[in-house]
């Protein structure tokens, strides 16, 4: 081969490299955004956390079947909406109109209870303790 065909090569080589990496990272943040849009939803319902993931999915059908049609469209929802709608439409958003069920979410949930999540309405997800009790507190 010649030196100026290894140069480029070698170029594409780098550029499949950079390009991984970057491709890699954009999935990282995707997860992060599906896994933080469902914490954040989370915080809006009561109870312990199987009883949160199960009305979480439930509400999350019926905005299938009603609102997101609708709304799937709209890069988010008017601040005059409800919370609880708004966090659905997050969450379909974050999984281009995928459903999720309530124990995909509780492992969500579970696997995140550690770490400190924020919602986008203001809520902080501190942690989630032994007993499965959510404690909020605000920012």
């Amino acid at each position: 081969m010649t030196p100026a065909a290894d140069a480029m090569l070698a170029e594409a080589a780098e550029l499949r490299a950079r390009a991984a990496a970057i491709e890699a990272e954009a999935r990282r943040m995707l997860a992060q955004e599906r896994e933080g849009a469902i914490i954040a939803a989370m915080a809006l319902y009561e109870g312990e956390i199987w009883t949160r993931a199960a009305a979480l999915a439930v509400d999350l059908r019926s905005y299938a079947a009603n609102g997101w049609r609708r709304e799937d469209g709209l890069h988010e929802l008017p601040a005059g909406a409800p919370s609880k709608r708004r966090a659905w439409h997050r969450i379909f958003r974050s999984r281009d109109g995928a459903p999720i069920g309530d124990r995909q979410i509780y492992n969500i949930a579970k696997l995140k209870s550690g770490a400190l999540a924020i919602s986008t309405d203001g809520v902080r997800l501190k942690n989630i303790d032994e007993n499965d009790q959510v404690e909020h507190g605000g920012i």
